[in-house]
């Protein structure tokens, strides 16, 4: 189960123009005041008659999961 999330966006930018769609999860760690960023997403989309439209899914448990399975690996 995630969160489906959908952009739309109006821009003067011209036709073919790639915009680079990055999404993360921040986080602090354990007695540690930094906060890190959790990769979830990125791609790339492209202006199509001044306008763009991106729909992609949020899956927490995954991050979770991939998340917890590298503090094993590096504990």
């Amino acid at each position: 189960m995630g969160n489906n999330i959908k952009v739309n966006g109006i821009t003067d930018f011209p036709d073919g123009t790639v915009f680079t769609i990055s999404v993360n999860r921040p986080y602090k760690r354990v007695n540690n005041t930094d906060s890190y960023g959790g990769w979830i997403l990125e791609d790339s989309i492209c202006v199509n008659q001044g306008k763009f439209d991106f729909a992609f899914n949020v899956d927490d448990k995954k991050w979770i999961d991939e998340y917890s399975l590298m503090r094993k690996q590096n504990s």
